[in-house]
């Protein structure tokens, strides 16, 4: 995602027009697209609501019975939407010069590697103590089973599942782009966003299709806001409180009739044990279109906020999983389990993890310089 940003801050360019089909678009432009300060934010946002879910996650927010803390886990809960939703925006944006085998070589090198290197000692640690993915598979071959780990994420699911589920989308790309250069096609969002709705996410994260199919429409969904940025955002703006209702009802609705936080996980894809509709999908995506809007309005003074987070975005995402799982592991040994940590620990575990996470980050670029994007991503 850092070379995402620096591509964004090139000069915009203009773009040739040609005579063009009533029902056909103009392709992206040849040239660079210029920077939008507002979608770095947006990144940096999401990256920030993704670390505070997975901190109220360790806690169990999800499960808690305290009201407070189950709406902290409903406002963040699937709030990977965002992240899909901000990257299919700038997959769109910065398509303009898009060359395939580039953009898989650049995906590879800043997200694929990272994963493979921070990976690496995760699964020496399991394998050495024999747990998480080697328990009970003596008899196995170990190099298949840390095969199908990283094909899965389920040697850290929390995050490292997100990697196997972006991916399908990275080799997808051409196919994509073609919706884009016919933006007719972006009514098969609407048919996608049901499908997922029924579909909900996978238990565990053990499906990995069944992830990405849940999140296609987010990323369809972003780089749909992005070529129809200015009339969505202005029509966002004119009723921003109607939008701001509308999701605010649907997150009470599903705190407190449904009495579940976030998304629904399901054990099979379409089945309905722990619901029918996740409403939790659609209330994200207009949540993500509603905080877009505001980060532009209000651009001149949240810009500097979400900088740093932004540019470090998914460094951050590769380096919290194991912050928090070390974290985790101290507080179990000192703090015996109580029912309800609370909202102050919540958001002193949150300010903990980034702050180590950034701090990590920090290091890590000064030893490597450049190269640090090939090991943490940015």
């Amino acid at each position: 995602m850092s070379t995402m940003a620096s591509t964004m801050s090139a000069a915009s360019a203009g773009s040739a027009v040609r005579p063009i089909a009533r029902e056909e678009v103009v392709f992206p432009p040849t040239g660079p697209r210029a920077f939008l300060s507002y979608v770095r934010s947006m990144r940096g946002l999401a990256i920030l609501a993704v670390v505070a879910v997975h901190v109220a996650d360790a806690l169990n927010f999800g499960h808690s019975t305290a009201f407070s803390e189950r709406a902290i886990y409903a406002l963040f809960g699937n709030a990977s939407v965002l992240f899909v939703f901000v990257s299919g925006f700038l997959f769109q944006h910065l398509s303009g010069r898009f060359r395939y085998s580039t953009y898989v070589t650049k995906r590879l090198l800043t997200i694929v590697l990272p994963y493979l290197v921070i990976s690496l000692p995760v699964l020496l640690h399991q394998y050495w103590r024999h747990d998480d993915v080697f328990r009970g598979t003596e008899h196995l071959n170990p190099w298949l089973v840390a095969a199908r780990a990283l094909l899965t994420g389920s040697h850290m699911r929390i995050p490292f599942w997100y990697v196997p589920m972006i991916v399908p989308l990275y080799v997808a790309a051409p196919l994509l782009l073609k919706i884009d250069r016919r933006r007719t096609w972006y009514g098969v969002i609407v048919p996608l966003l049901v499908m997922a709705m029924l579909l909900h996410r996978s238990r565990g994260h053990r499906l990995v299709w069944q992830s990405t199919l849940y999140f296609l429409p987010a990323y369809l969904t972003g780089m749909w806001a992005s070529a129809y940025r200015e009339r969505i955002l202005s029509f966002i703006g004119r009723y921003r409180w109607v939008v701001g209702g509308g999701a605010f009802t649907l997150w009470l609705y599903q705190l407190t009739t449904h009495r579940y936080g976030g998304p629904i996980f399901s054990a099979a894809p379409f089945s309905t044990e722990a619901g029918i509709v996740d409403l939790d999908l659609l209330t994200k995506l207009i949540a993500s279109l509603l905080a877009l809007e505001l980060l532009r309005r209000y651009d001149m003074v949240v810009r500097q906020w979400f900088q740093r987070l932004a540019e470090t975005s998914f460094g951050i995402f590769f380096v919290h999983g194991p912050v928090l799982a070390v974290l985790q592991g101290l507080m179990r040994r000192r703090v015996p389990g109580p029912a309800h940590y609370g909202v102050g620990l919540w958001l002193l575990g949150t300010v903990g993890v980034i702050s180590i996470s950034m701090g990590s980050i920090r290091l890590v670029q000064r030893l490597l310089g450049e190269r640090s994007r090939y090991v943490i991503g940015c």
